[in-house]
């Protein structure tokens, strides 16, 4: 049950990398898929510790995939240029109850967890843009101590990317929103440092920005 998107137009490829299953299928991750909820009912004893991914329609396909254990969660900005990837730095993801209430930077990574996080975001990046993606997305990881898990794909641009464009344009005089709109990854230097913190947090539903020193 493979969902096939290569001839389809450059918005819909965008759609289909919000998919999960699509996802776990392009990126090799490791699933079970049952054709709809029925099916999947029947095998639930198979799965009791899995994640489960299902939709609200009875005849929907379902995917099952491993439940991570994990410490914390991160997640890193990405632009896809026909000729380049720019990666941000990435930031710690605040979840509550699954549900995802904020972030902050900096992220109080060491440097070998940090170039694996950058090197399995350019793996998945290069992934999406042999299927025609162009333009801004975020990828979100699990860590269990220093080892670091796939979680999923954001094909667009995330809450956290406000945060991750002030240490952008801190360091390389450019901001997220600047460098998607260029068309084309210029050749970027690193002009600076970024000194400050930011977080992001949720409250009554809407999302605020605070930067502090």
């Amino acid at each position: 049950m493979e969902i096939i998107v290569d001839k389809i137009s450059k918005d819909k490829k965008h759609q289909f990398w919000n998919n999960k299953i699509y996802q776990c299928q392009r990126l090799n991750i490791p699933h079970t898929l049952y054709k709809n909820k029925a099916e999947y009912l029947k095998n639930k004893h198979k799965h009791t510790n899995d994640y489960i991914i299902m939709t609200e329609y009875d005849y929907n396909p379902v995917m099952v995939r491993e439940y991570i254990k994990h410490d914390s969660s991160v997640g890193i900005g990405l632009i896809i240029f026909d000729d380049g990837i720019f990666i941000t730095e990435p930031w710690k993801q605040v979840i509550q109850n699954n549900k995802f209430i904020g972030s902050y930077y900096p992220h109080e990574l060491d440097i070998d967890t940090i170039n694996k996080i950058k090197t399995e975001a350019y793996r998945i990046a290069k992934v999406m843009s042999i299927t025609g993606y162009r333009g801004a997305a975020g990828i979100d990881f699990l860590l269990n101590g220093k080892d670091v898990y796939f979680c999923e794909v954001n094909a667009r641009k995330q809450v956290s990317t406000v945060g991750a464009s002030k240490v952008m344009e801190a360091e390389y005089s450019i901001s997220f929103y600047e460098l998607e709109n260029m068309g084309s990854l210029p050749e970027l230097k690193k002009s600076g440092e970024y000194n400050n913190s930011w977080k992001i947090t949720l409250v009554k539903n809407k999302f605020y920005f605070e930067e502090y020193k």
